[in-house]
């Protein structure tokens, strides 16, 4: 089942999309160039497994057709293992499912630690 369409808001440098039948859920992003920056992802009431779907619903929404060749998740939580796999590799997955739900494939897979942040990226082909 489809999500239902989020409502942007522009705060300073960066948007937040929100659901209405879900308060908790957003996305937090912003654009730079061809890169998309995703800073926060909170599922909360949705259905799991659908990361990568509200991060293309908040992208699609945001009005600016951007077809971007770099998805960046940042400020990752660098938990252990739950569930069977790392905080990381958890997020490179939904990225990688955003990027497949905008039409894209996967070209390339990077991440790394800037500070005391882990980020992780993908390079995107259409």
């Amino acid at each position: 089942m489809p999500l239902e369409t989020p409502r942007i808001t522009k705060r300073y440098d960066d948007y937040i999309a929100t659901w209405m039948n879900h308060p908790l859920s957003k996305v937090c992003f912003s654009i730079e160039g061809t890169r998309l920056v995703v800073t926060d992802i909170t599922r909360a009431t949705l259905p799991k497994g659908s990361g990568g779907e509200m991060i293309a619903a908040a992208l699609l929404t945001h009005g600016v057709r951007v077809n971007p060749s770099c998805i960046r998740a940042t400020n990752v939580l660098n938990k252990e293992e739950t569930y069977g796999r790392s905080s990381t590799a958890l997020l490179i997955e939904v990225i990688t499912l955003a990027a497949q739900q905008l039409g894209g494939t996967i070209t390339d897979v990077r991440q790394g630690v800037h500070g005391d942040h882990v980020w992780v990226e993908v390079d995107v082909r259409y």
